[in-house]
């Protein structure tokens, strides 16, 4: 299913996705517990996660001050906790760079949500508790679960919020566009 506007044509964005694939990495970032944020994430045309309470992730510019920050914060947690979560902050705030592809999922509407990065990092302002720090995302279009090989789907049933895609998910998602 295509999410473009009216004045890119669908093959034109395929192949500069297919193109920029070999270059560029993949991202898979829920969109929290059960999808909860999924139409948000859609609708707004972004990713988030939350960490909120150490403000802007990208402000947070080297391994020490996200780990001190990480601390002062969310507490002494089990070592391997703490090393995914100082990973994926890292990753959000620094690591994902513009054009990267990007992937969360519905288990609601059971399909994938696929887009390129804006390179546009965002800590918004919210009425309520849910996830500040945002990444701007082009939607491209959707990828039904069950058109994935199961290989595909057993690398994205990993439960960390944020991890990276391995080139071949990648190409898969792009090619089922």
């Amino acid at each position: 299913m295509s999410l473009l506007n009216s004045t890119h044509s669908f093959d034109t964005l395929k192949q500069q996705l297919m193109s920029i694939s070999i270059l560029n990495r993949g991202w898979m970032i829920r969109a929290g517990r059960a999808g909860k944020y999924f139409d948000e994430f859609k609708n707004n045309h972004y990713v988030a996660v939350g960490w909120n309470k150490l403000g802007p992730l990208n402000q947070l510019t080297d391994d020490e001050q996200r780990r001190q920050a990480y601390f002062a914060n969310y507490g002494n947690d089990k070592p391997a906790k703490i090393g995914n979560a100082l990973s994926m902050i890292k990753r959000f705030g620094h690591t994902i760079e513009k054009d990267d592809i990007i992937v969360t999922y519905s288990p609601k509407y059971r399909h994938y949500l696929i887009g390129r990065d804006k390179g546009v990092f965002k800590f918004i302002d919210r009425i309520d508790d849910g996830y500040r720090q945002t990444r701007q995302v082009n939607w491209i279009g959707t990828v039904e679960r069950d058109q994935l090989t199961q290989g595909t789907r057993n690398q994205l049933s990993a439960t960390l919020t944020l991890f990276a895609l391995k080139a071949d998910v990648v190409d898969e998602f792009i090619a089922l566009l």
